[in-house]
């Protein structure tokens, strides 16, 4: 991990501040998840610098906000589900005197999603990636991906993950995919077996970028929206399409965080603020390849381009989908040694 010298200018306890003086803060982000040209608008407009470091694991980010390691950082971006769970333990401060004043910017679930420890940053579902040239027809249902066609065997991709490789199979069955319910689990674990043969890989597609002659071989495979942009890219032929099938996805949603250790920093909230707005939003999504749960937006960074065309699935299936929820260490075991199951 690189580290970085802090500049501390001042703090602020609780409510809204009023003067802003040039600061450095410290954001702990996936990388190529906030635009350059926005960080350089922040710097120009507030006189604010927002150095980045990277992770490129969730465990290890929760490791290190666990620890007094995380009053290195003023903000840090953090999935909602995981985010009510740290703030549980202390790990955030408590924005609820200053959320009242974004509450025009973002949809009513964003907000409750995030609740008092964050605001909304980025979201997106997961879905189906294919390459339109290997399909006569778009592809529409996730039982396109569950029981292949015989051309299909060796081209699929799946993702052995305990959540995301059983939602798409109890979606299918038009369930709930965070059920406890062991008759659906068994059924989901059955088309899963059935489907086994037909897998060219069992790791989350993007792992293979390194491995180009490993993607060229997948045809079909489980993934979420901002991946089609990435793999577009990768190959340079626009062929990759992402869509939310009908039966629906997951919805995840990542919140903005501050880590408690320290007084808040006059300039976090500004930052914050500063990305709620509309034109900033729409530009951080476009660049970066992800929807911004900003109200208002989509008419400024959705364009006419095949890339754009797949970021709008989500939008079009979002009353089908289900957002990510705790899953208790019963449901989870049990998911598990189901997963285990099938890889061996």
């Amino acid at each position: 991990m690189v580290s970085y010298t802090i500049i501390y200018l001042g703090t602020v306890g609780s409510g809204l501040p009023s003067v802003y003086a040039a600061e450095t803060l410290n954001i702990y982000n996936w990388e190529a998840y906030m635009a350059s040209s926005v960080i350089e608008k922040l710097k120009t407009k507030h006189d604010i610098t927002l150095v980045e470091s990277y992770f490129s694991d969730e465990t290890l980010r929760d490791e290190l906000l666990l620890s007094e390691r995380k009053s290195s950082y003023d903000l840090v971006i953090v999935e909602s589900v995981r985010l009510k769970q740290l703030a549980g333990q202390g790990v955030f401060h408590n924005l609820s005197k200053m959320l009242t004043e974004l509450d025009h910017s973002y949809d009513p679930r964003w907000m409750s999603a995030c609740g008092d420890y964050g605001i909304p940053y980025a979201w997106g579902t997961s879905g189906i990636l294919y390459r339109e040239s290997a399909f006569v027809t778009p592809v529409d249902s996730w039982k396109t991906l569950l029981i292949p066609d015989a051309r299909l065997k060796g081209r699929v991709g799946m993702y052995y993950d305990p959540i995301e490789a059983i939602a798409p199979a109890l979606l299918a069955l038009n369930a709930d995919p965070f059920t406890s319910d062991k008759t659906l689990l068994k059924s989901a674990y059955r088309t899963l077996k059935a489907q086994r043969p037909f897998l060219a890989m069992d790791q989350y597609i993007l792992s293979s970028i390194s491995t180009p002659n490993k993607l060229k071989n997948i045809d079909i495979a489980y993934g979420f929206s901002p991946d089609v942009v990435v793999l577009n890219e990768l190959e340079s032929n626009d062929d990759w399409r992402f869509v939310v099938p009908k039966e629906g996805g997951l919805i995840w949603l990542d919140c903005m965080a501050s880590p408690s250790g320290k007084p808040m920093k006059k300039g976090t909230w500004q930052v914050m603020t500063f990305l709620s707005k509309a034109k900033i939003a729409a530009e951080n999504a476009k660049i970066s390849g992800f929807l911004t749960p900003t109200l208002g937006v989509l008419s400024l960074n959705v364009g006419t381009s095949k890339d754009d065309t797949s970021l709008l699935s989500p939008l079009e299936r979002l009353d089908q989908s289900f957002l990510y929820r705790h899953i208790d260490a019963q449901n989870m075991r049990y998911r598990d040694r189901m997963m285990n199951t099938l890889r061996d």
